[in-house]
């Protein structure tokens, strides 16, 4: 809270990251925890106030790909922060705010929660169901590719991507070992398929954040 007064949120984002996972809390103290990380979050990774590096400025030419890329982080992101399109032309010498990369994920299947993390820094947490198309299990990956509105295919079914059942809901990430990341079907879908759900609109917020090569871990 020192560290707050003074105005060094990202410190303080930093000091209070490190016990997110602490088994010691009670459930107050997580909650009050959890309070201060989404409020912090918020500010130092998500606003347009320059907590993480320096105002960036456009060179002649420069592309929010190539900007995104040299930060390791999707475009999409850098976009949603700026207030801007992600096929916007930038004007030589227009200001952004930049967000280094990657982004990662944890997957806690006990308390059913996806939680990502800008490098140490907490960034938010969002609900998840499972799945039984594999049912996931404890592990280290990778986004291995990422796909709007995909097709599904599965138990000899095969639901279109415009189809309010398709269980992806518009939104995949691979994390290859028949693992994935999804948002959900708009309509009664056939049974748990798919394998880790999120709601269609935390699935297009972690969409946006997790690139290709971003680490997820799934935790028992």
């Amino acid at each position: 809270m020192e560290q707050i007064d003074r105005g060094q949120l990202k410190e303080g984002l930093a000091t209070l990251s490190v016990f997110y996972n602490a088994p010691e809390l009670t459930t107050e103290q997580r909650h009050d925890l959890l309070d201060l990380l989404d409020a912090l979050a918020r500010e130092v990774v998500f606003s347009r106030r320059h907590f993480l590096a320096m105002v960036y400025v456009v060179a002649p030419g420069e592309t929010l790909a190539e900007i995104s890329k040299r930060n390791d982080v999707p475009a999409d992101i850098l976009a949603r922060i700026n207030a801007i399109d992600t096929k916007t032309q930038l004007p030589t010498g227009s200001k952004l705010k930049v967000v280094p990369g990657p982004f990662r994920a944890e997957v806690d299947l006990t308390r059913s929660e996806l939680t990502v993390f800008l490098g140490d820094l907490y960034a938010g947490r969002y609900p998840v169901s499972f799945g039984n198309d594999p049912s996931p299990k404890a592990g280290t990956f990778q986004v291995v590719d990422k796909q709007q509105n995909k097709n599904y295919y599965g138990n000899g079914v095969q639901i279109p991507a415009a189809d309010p059942r398709n269980p992806y809901g518009g939104w995949w990430i691979d994390l290859g070992s028949d693992y994935c990341i999804h948002g959900s079907a708009d309509g009664p879908s056939e049974g748990k398929l798919g394998c880790i759900s999120l709601s269609p609109l935390d699935a297009n917020d972690v969409f946006g954040m997790l690139g290709r090569g971003s680490p997820v871990t799934i935790r028992p």
